[in-house]
């Protein structure tokens, strides 16, 4: 790739922003290790590398008025989302595809996601219960049939063609076997699969719903899309004093989907991220790399004095999902992708992200691999690292490696047999 300054006007060509899938690729590899440290159980990592709920064991999770960069990982994915959804729709226009098809392909793939989310939700569950299989064979049966399921498969014919439907059908089948046998230990009782364990992919597939109608309804006006930020975080303010029990509809649907944080909270996120998106449209009154830089910084400055206002009224935590981490991780999201883009598009300087682009090209692939790893070393006996380099740097050296592994190195070679996750 060359490293001169680029010119490409994005508002009027189908070339992607390269930027948004490096930010996609930081966020996955990071996301991936800051994981694998948990899964592994290294021990004496510092505090700014857990969640800040188990930073400082003595402060009650209800207490923490904090967070880590840990804790804004999944913030960025969502925001990162939320940007893609303009391009997406832009290219997928510019294809012919009606507002109608689109906002089809949007159920579609939130739907997914959601299925996805549910079933590595159940497998992250403690205490589920050998049966039939182990766990570790359940979570390696479920990883490969997802990917079967939902793998892009090359255009064939013929034997091919067969082949392909029945590996997807296969997928399917083990997937409901797996759910049907399923279960977990809660005290004394048995718990079957859960199906409101949305896990990270989950939220990501309400987060990316609730993004694309915001954006299809508002994809003229910038400003219906910033107030819809501040509705939804109204959403949250709303769940948590009580005005949602007074309407009966709201409660039962909070039973099942919690509006309030899944909705509200990460929506707000991703919301926010449609309007960087939104920047690269052809109508944008951002139409050169200096513009959208100085609109994206006034978004996350403004972000940071709504988060600066309301930590002291809700204060600062992401397991409560307040109103502070919401804006505190825009603001971060803004910041960080402002550089990236300054660097790789306007810049030019694009060779060094050559480690990144996979995972942010085929992000479901490495993410599957993460969880792969450790049921599948059981599966196959393999537990010497079990042992060994799972204390303090020796064991965040080991993580690191396995992230460069299985998030740079195995996801670019499945990406070149053709394995890629996509809805």
């Amino acid at each position: 790739m060359s490293d001169q300054p680029s010119q490409v006007d994005f508002s009027s060509t189908t070339e992607r922003v390269l930027s948004i899938d490096v930010f996609r690729g930081l966020t996955m590899l990071v996301m991936i290790f800051a994981n694998n440290l948990d899964m592994a159980g290294i021990r004496e990592v510092p505090n700014w590398l857990k969640h800040a709920v188990y930073a400082i064991p003595t402060i009650p999770a209800d207490k923490v008025d904090h967070i880590t960069f840990v804790d804004v990982i999944a913030p960025a994915f969502l925001f990162i989302v939320g940007a893609a959804i303009p391009l997406a729709h832009r290219a997928r226009q510019q294809r012919g595809e009606t507002v109608a098809g689109f906002l089809l392909h949007v159920v579609i793939r939130a739907a997914g996601l959601m299925i996805m989310g549910v079933y590595i939700g159940n497998m992250r569950s403690k205490n589920v219960c050998p049966e039939v299989v182990s766990h570790a064979t359940w979570s390696v049966l479920m990883l490969l049939s997802l990917t079967m399921v939902w793998n892009s498969y090359p255009k064939a014919a013929g034997w091919r063609r067969g082949l392909f439907v029945a590996m997807r059908v296969a997928g399917l089948g083990v997937l409901i076997w797996l759910a049907v046998i399923y279960h977990r230990q809660d005290n004394d009782r048995l718990l079957a699969f859960n199906h409101r364990a949305w896990h990270v992919v989950g939220t990501i597939g309400w987060t990316y719903l609730v993004a694309s109608l915001v954006y299809v309804v508002f994809r003229r006006q910038m400003a219906g899309v910033a107030a819809c930020v501040g509705l939804l975080v109204l959403l949250w303010m709303a769940d948590k004093g009580g005005a949602l029990n007074r309407v009966y509809v709201l409660t039962v649907i909070d039973r099942y989907i919690s509006l309030g944080s899944l909705i509200g909270a990460n929506g707000a996120i991703a919301v926010a991220g449609v309007l960087v998106g939104m920047l690269f449209a052809d109508d944008s009154p951002a139409r050169s790399h200096g513009r959208r830089i100085r609109w994206i910084l006034a978004m996350g400055m403004i972000a940071f004095l709504a988060g600066l206002m309301l930590q002291p009224i809700y204060g600062l935590s992401k397991p409560r999902t307040t109103p502070s981490w919401i804006f505190y991780s825009v603001t971060i999201c803004c910041v960080s992708y402002v550089l990236l883009y300054w660097l790789i598009d306007a810049r030019g300087r694009r060779r060094w992200t050559w480690f990144a682009l996979p995972a942010g090209r085929n992000p479901l692939v490495a993410y599957f691999l993460h969880y792969l790893i450790h049921p599948l070393s059981i599966v196959l006996g393999i537990v010497w690292l079990n042992d060994h380099l799972n204390v303090g740097w020796p064991g965040i050296a080991r993580t690191l490696g396995v992230t460069v592994v299985l998030g740079v190195l195995l996801t670019e070679v499945l990406t070149r047999l053709k394995v890629r996750v996509r809805l």
